[in-house]
């Protein structure tokens, strides 16, 4: 399932993998250290689904190939709208 993030409003995101403790993310030209607290949001429609997280590992793009990295976030603090779209996704599979 691939949804439009938005990390602390300044880096934008796709999802590449959904799961209830968190998701990975493909990140353009960009980098994040594990360990690392992020909030952001994912948009769906015009709603704002928040949530905070942390950032378990990052792997950077391949310069010869791709500039999108990849980021496992785990997920610390889900809105109620997330948390539902998340359920209804992992159902859908």
């Amino acid at each position: 399932m691939r949804l439009p993030v938005s990390i602390e409003r300044s880096s934008a995101a796709l999802t590449a993998d959904l799961s209830n403790n968190g998701f990975c993310l493909e990140v353009p030209f960009a980098s994040f250290n594990p360990g690392r607290e992020i909030q952001g949001y994912v948009l769906l429609g015009e709603k704002e689904l928040t949530f905070r997280g942390k950032v378990a590992w990052f792997q950077p793009g391949n310069p010869m190939a791709t500039m999108w990295g990849r980021a496992g976030i785990t997920l610390t603090q889900v809105s109620p709208g997330l948390r539902a779209l998340i359920s209804m996704r992992l159902r859908g599979r």
